[in-house]
C-alpha cells in the first residue's frame, strides 16, 4: 500500500538487445500462494516509462491492481500490468481517476495457459493516443478472457489505439463502454476475438 499527498512519479526505462526493464512497484508470486495487491492512491499518477506489474509464475492466483488518482498520465512505454504465467488466474486491474491519459503505453491482463484478469476503469475523461492499449488476453489453452469496462464521462481511442479482449480457445471477455461521448478514429480498433468461432466477446 503507498499513500502518497502529493503525487506518485515513476520514471525511466533502461533498454538492451531484446530487453527493456522499467523503474516500477512489482508484485510476484513464485510459489503457490496467490500474488499480492498494490494498491496506490495519491492525487497525481505520473509515469514516464515506469511500470506497476503483478505476477503469478505457477499455481497461485495473480495478485491485483488497486489504483485511486485524481489525475494519471501515462507516457513513454509505461505499463500496468497484471499476469499469469503458470497455471493460476491473472490478477484484475481497477482504476478509478478523474482524468486518464494514456500515450504510447499500455494498461493489461494476460495469461499464458489460464483465465484472464479484469480490468475495470471509472473516470471522468479517458484518452488513448500514439498507439496505446487496454488489453485482457490468454494467450493459449481454453482459459476465458477477462473483462474490459469502462465507466466515463468522455473515452477517445486515436491515432492507432485500442481496446482488445481477447481467447485462444475459450470464450473471450466483453468490452463494455458506458461513456456519454466515445470518440475512435478510424485507425483505432475495438476488438473482442477468439480463436474459435462463436466464442467470441460482446462490445457494447
Amino acid at each position: 500500500m503507498i499513500l502518497a499527498s502529493d503525487s506518485i512519479e515513476i520514471e525511466g526505462l533502461y533498454e538492451t538487445v531484446g530487453h527493456i526493464y522499467h523503474s516500477g512497484f512489482y508484485c510476484s508470486a513464485l510459489s503457490t500462494g496467490n500474488g499480492g495487491l498494490i494498491y496506490l492512491s495519491t492525487p497525481l499518477l505520473s509515469m514516464n516509462g515506469g511500470r506497476i506489474s503483478v505476477e503469478t509464475r505457477v499455481s497461485g492466483s495473480g495478485g491485483a491492481i488497486l489504483i485511486e488518482a485524481d489525475t494519471i498520465n501515462l507516457s513513454e512505454r509505461a505499463m500496468i500490468t497484471s499476469s499469469s504465467i503458470g497455471t493460476g488466474n491473472a490478477g484484475s486491474i481497477d482504476i478509478s481517476s478523474d482524468i486518464i491519459t494514456i500515450d504510447a503505453s499500455m494498461i493489461n491482463t494476460s495469461s499464458i495457459q489460464s483465465a484472464g484478469g479484469n480490468i475495470n476503469i471509472t473516470t471522468g475523461d479517458l484518452h488513448l493516443t500514439n498507439k496505446s492499449s487496454i488489453t485482457a488476453s490468454v494467450r493459449r489453452g481454453e482459459g476465458g478472457g477477462g473483462n474490459v469496462t469502462i465507466n466515463s464521462v468522455a473515452f477517445a481511442a486515436l491515432e492507432g489505439s485500442s481496446v482488445t479482449a481477447s481467447a485462444d480457445r475459450g470464450f473471450v471477455g466483453d468490452i463494455i463502454i458506458n461513456s456519454q461521448a466515445v470518440v475512435l478514429s478510424d485507425d483505432s480498433t475495438l476488438n473482442a476475438s477468439s480463436n474459435v468461432v462463436g466464442r467470441e466477446g460482446r462490445i457494447a
